[in-house]
């Protein structure tokens, strides 16, 4: 029967890890995938997942369950595309993508965490995007002299910020770095990341037809970066350890 088949399937993942000395818990459950796998999961500390990250015409499409659950768990879910393939070793650096916001710096907690458990170093990556251009040559001439303006006090602030939140992290003896890029956020970050990288960023989870899924950054990450994506949701209370 289906049931026959998923034990022995469940069976055979649950092997490869006890093999590895890991204490291993299989559960079969009926209904709705996404509904029940964010049921089930109310109290752990981590829910790992993969995805196609396919993309389409209207929107991209990270997977229905994956997307459903990375939205409405209240734990983190890592999503791991299917072609990925961990290198030896397998990981190196927790990268924190920030944009100055206090969303986004709630991931800095859970990366930090992270760093500590897996003996990782954090690296905190700002991208500051290029001032918006004008129609006019008298404009873009006088809008370029101010945007030459604003972008080095920009860059300055941004350099200053980067380094009071690499401080913090040092501070809690987080082995730390940090980088700036220039130019469009997703194609900065997909340079700024490594194969060896795990991201961690902070998601709201929201739903409607209006929305954007997991916002366009994260979004594009997952369909596009060489590295596992960790979404961190919105107002999480950081676990001691993973």
């Amino acid at each position: 029967t289906l049931f026959q088949t998923d034990a022995e399937y469940l069976t055979r993942i649950a092997e490869s890890f006890r093999a590895q000395g890991r204490e291993v818990e299989t559960l079969r459950i009926a209904g709705d995938p996404a509904e029940r796998i964010v049921e089930t999961a109310a109290d752990v500390d981590l829910i790992v997942m993969a995805t196609h990250g396919r993309g389409g015409t209207n929107r991209a499409f990270l997977g229905s369950v994956t997307d459903q659950v990375a939205r409405a768990a209240s734990a983190p879910t890592l999503i791991v595309r299917g072609s990925y393939r961990p290198a030896s070793p397998p990981l190196t650096r927790v990268l924190v993508p920030l944009d100055g916001s206090p969303l986004a710096e709630e991931a800095v907690p859970v990366a930090a965490t992270l760093a500590n458990e897996l003996d990782l170093r954090v690296h905190l990556v700002r991208v500051l995007t290029p001032p918006r251009t004008w129609s006019s040559a008298s404009s873009r001439r006088r809008s370029g002299e101010r945007a030459e303006q604003a972008t080095a006090s920009d860059e300055q602030a941004v350099r200053a910020y980067l380094e009071e939140q690499a401080q913090r992290l040092s501070d809690q003896d987080v082995v730390v770095s940090h980088e700036l890029h220039s130019g469009s956020v997703v194609p900065a970050l997909r340079t700024a990341i490594r194969p060896r990288d795990i991201v961690v960023m902070t998601t709201h989870g929201r739903y409607g037809v209006r929305r954007l899924v997991l916002g366009s950054v994260a979004d594009a990450l997952i369909r596009q970066a060489s590295a596992p994506i960790l979404l961190v949701p919105a107002g999480m209370a950081v676990p001691s350890r993973y």
